[in-house]
């Protein structure tokens, strides 16, 4: 079961904070599919595996993602493609005893604009929060199943 607040409101102001490291430094968490995206875009060198076995992107200036430039993504300003965590920021699944609580990301709290206005997040990330963590929990990549196929194995409570 995926819990989730409707009321959580959210749109990006673009300021830039949650990929310049003003947040300490960005320690993305990336899938087997970013990998191969980024790769197919044509990079190499752009990740590592923590001490956990996590893949995470490497660093640029000051914590910074090493995309990052200009208070802008240069992946998505040069390919329309983010990173499924970014996709989804500011939220974040935790994984309870029977459930997935999907939530504000306690690091955004205090620093995001963003949360708070534009449009209901059930309207907009929802569905693509729910196909990610039924995918990662069955294929170990949040695009791994097609979207029909995540959400109809989902139970979603609206909170």
């Amino acid at each position: 079961m995926v819990q989730f607040d409707r009321k959580l409101r959210f749109r990006c102001s673009r300021c830039g904070r949650c990929c310049s490291g003003a947040l300490g430094r960005v320690a993305l968490e990336l899938y087997p599919s970013d990998i191969e995206a980024l790769k197919n875009y044509g990079y190499e060198d752009f990740y590592y595996t923590d001490d956990k076995g996590r893949l995470r992107m490497m660093n640029g200036e000051h914590g910074s993602c090493i995309f990052y430039r200009g208070h802008l993504c240069g992946l998505m300003l040069d390919h329309g493609f983010f990173p499924w965590n970014c996709q989804v920021y500011p939220l974040r699944c935790v994984e309870m005893k029977d459930f997935f609580l999907i939530e504000i990301n306690p690091h955004a709290v205090d620093s995001c604009p963003g949360i708070g206005k534009g449009w209901q997040i059930k309207d907009t990330l929802l569905p693509e929060l729910v196909r990610g963590i039924v995918s990662i929990k069955v294929m170990k990549d949040p695009r791994a199943l097609p979207m029909d196929i995540a959400l109809s194995l989902a139970n979603v409570y609206w909170g």
